[in-house]
């Protein structure tokens, strides 16, 4: 696909995995509304010897992996990319790590197979060595607009023809140290918060009309005047700039609690009607970005577009165009790990 255009990248499938508590009692899929579970004495998700160097993170985006269904194999899936989002990469790691540091007698009497675990990219690169993927590995950390860099990254990639198929992902735990901390920080119930994993498996697209939910185009930055009428202004200027009439298309908008306005003001600005993304999601950090395409893919009606965007407090931005072309087949069969289960 090398010298052709790149205008996008078509999503294939995509797996959300919540895991409020132990991977044997099961967590929920929200996109097909399952409840997979995994029994890992048994060696179902990494073998048994392996088991001990691998933290929940890195367990539970493998989890994930485990569910897309995208028909990715042999020589394409070798070529993948993988892209990541995480705010803090696994900081209870980071955090184990130095307590057995402060506790033992020694600063060196830690787990020496725990240490891989605490730098940014190891779940990610404990997934690319489970499935063989020796494609462009990179993680990226900017808090809420973590999962956005991912997009721009993952646009950039297909438009050099590196890789044909790639997987955005987003990963964040609440249910160790930080977590716990961070949950007190913004006072919200620790049920709101299950660890989640989700992988967004994509195909650039040299077509504008390749039917199917295709990510047209995603930019990062900052606000010059971080305010609802700046943002505006940029959104109609990315829709523009692809062409975009948006007579049938919607925003889903995360931004801080000091715009009780936003949504109201977008509207009227852009003639589109405009959902707010509610606070418990909003305030997910690397999964805000996953949380709204995740929306997207399932309310988009056909021939219709979504635009996605954040703004955090200091005026970094995000906004992704989002379209639905003539779908084509119904939705892929999972693999077989459980029962159904609730909705996104």
């Amino acid at each position: 696909m090398t010298g052709d255009a790149i205008v996008g990248l078509i999503l294939r499938d995509w797996v959300m995995l919540q895991m409020p508590g132990e991977f044997e009692h099961g967590g929920v899929e929200l996109n097909r509304g399952t409840r997979p579970a995994w029994d890992l004495a048994a060696g179902e998700l990494v073998g048994g010897r392996e088991l001990k160097n691998f933290d929940r993170q890195a367990l539970l985006l493998l989890a994930a992996m485990a569910l897309v269904n995208d028909d990715n194999h042999g020589d394409t899936l070798v070529r993948s990319a993988l892209i990541g989002a995480t705010a803090n990469g696994s900081i209870d790691s980071v955090i184990q790590l130095i307590k057995e540091s402060n506790d033992n007698r020694f600063a060196f009497q830690v787990n020496p197979a725990q240490i891989p675990n605490t730098v940014i990219n190891s779940s990610l690169g404990q997934l690319a060595i489970k499935y063989g993927i020796k494609g462009a590995n990179i993680s990226l950390c900017a808090k809420e607009l973590s999962f956005y860099n991912a997009l721009v990254q993952a646009l950039r990639i297909a438009r050099r023809g590196d890789s044909e198929r790639l997987y955005a992902t987003a990963l964040e735990t609440f249910s160790g140290e930080f977590g716990k901390r961070y949950l007190r920080a913004i006072e919200r119930p620790a049920e709101e918060r299950p660890d989640t994993a989700a992988v967004f498996s994509f195909e650039a697209s040299t077509d504008t009309q390749a039917p199917g939910l295709v990510v047209r185009a995603c930019v990062t930055g900052r606000l010059l005047a971080a305010d609802p009428a700046s943002l505006g202004a940029l959104i109609r200027g990315c829709l523009a700039g692809q062409g975009v009439e948006p007579a049938e298309w919607r925003v889903s908008l995360a931004a801080p609690d000091a715009w009780p306005a936003t949504c109201v003001a977008l509207s009227d600005a852009l003639g589109m009607p405009v959902d707010r993304l509610d606070r418990a999601k909003a305030l997910s950090l690397s999964l805000v970005g996953a949380y709204q395409l995740a929306h997207l893919a399932k309310s988009i009606p056909a021939q219709g577009g979504g635009v996605m965007a954040c703004v955090d407090e200091e005026g970094f931005y995000g906004v992704a165009l989002i379209q639905r072309n003539a779908f084509q087949a119904a939705a892929l069969t999972a693999p077989n790990h459980s029962s159904q289960a609730g909705s996104l």
